[in-house]
């Protein structure tokens, strides 16, 4: 990669297509334990060069090495400080959201509102899974709050305003390393970090699919709440155990109300 100023990537003498956000399609990996992304973008630009798509892609990779060159990818800026790029036996590009980036793209997630999203339908399953989820993390919060570690603040205006004020920052690493690193706490932090994204990326989704992304998030709660015990955890993995709980309630809030128009319970 020459790093010219025009984003091309040249392979010999022949520049391939422009790579801008809109250009680069990425799909979400499910792995229980990492937010992995895929992308096929070497082979589209292979069919019209007489290179193979694994040196179309790792000149690809190259370039996203450069500085600014990985505003390219369609993820969210808070992330691209902290990305694990590679490139598959089979041309492929393979991107790892490091722990640091996953730790402040929870911060952001708990400070910053949600994009404005409506899919209504004529007919919805039962949510009671989800909305039962959602009522338990209020339940779960209040009861974390009363311990003293945390504080969580206004309690009196409705749950969705909720915040964590003690500790002032969530001590979501331990060192470079997320503290949540027990399967089912990853699990639920992939879901709820790749259901903002899926929605941020494509507003265009069915509601059957915002459904299918709910119960994923529901199911994996379930999982996390039958596993782990937040009360009886020491103070930093408490704190971090709340603001996964707070994340799992905003989102399911952002989900069901906002988007599904579903009553969101914050007691059952």
């Amino acid at each position: 990669m020459n790093g010219n100023s025009n984003n091309k990537v040249e392979l010999g003498s022949e520049p391939l297509p422009l790579l801008q956000p809109n250009s680069v399609t990425l799909k979400r990996i499910q792995d229980g334990s990492k937010l992995l992304y895929s992308s096929a973008i070497a082979h589209q630009l292979a069919a019209h060069s007489a290179d193979s798509a694994v040196a179309i892609a790792t000149e690809i990779v190259q370039s996203w090495q450069q500085p600014d060159m990985a505003l390219c990818l369609p993820l969210p800026a808070v992330v691209l400080f902290d990305l694990t790029i590679q490139v598959t036996p089979k041309g492929f590009i393979l991107i790892d959201v490091g722990d640091r980036a996953i730790a402040a793209w929870l911060d952001t997630l708990l400070t910053s509102s949600f994009p404005s999203f409506s899919f209504p339908a004529a007919f919805l399953p039962s949510l009671f899974p989800a909305q039962h989820a959602y009522a338990r993390c209020c339940s779960l919060l209040r009861l974390v709050n009363d311990t003293g570690r945390v504080a969580i603040r206004p309690l009196s205006a409705h749950p969705s305003q909720w915040q964590i004020v003690q500790p002032s920052g969530i001590p979501w690493l331990n060192g470079s390393q997320l503290r949540l690193n027990h399967p089912t706490e990853r699990q639920l932090l992939c879901q709820l970090l790749g259901a903002i994204d899926d929605l941020t990326r494509n507003q265009r989704q069915l509601s059957e699919s915002v459904v299918r992304l709910v119960n994923d998030i529901a199911n994996a709660f379930q999982e996390f709440h039958r596993s782990r015990q937040p009360l009886g955890s020491m103070d930093s993995l408490m704190q971090a155990q709340a603001g996964l709980l707070l994340a799992t309630q905003r989102v399911l809030h952002w989900l069901l109300e906002d988007g599904l128009g579903v009553h969101a319970p914050s007691e059952l």
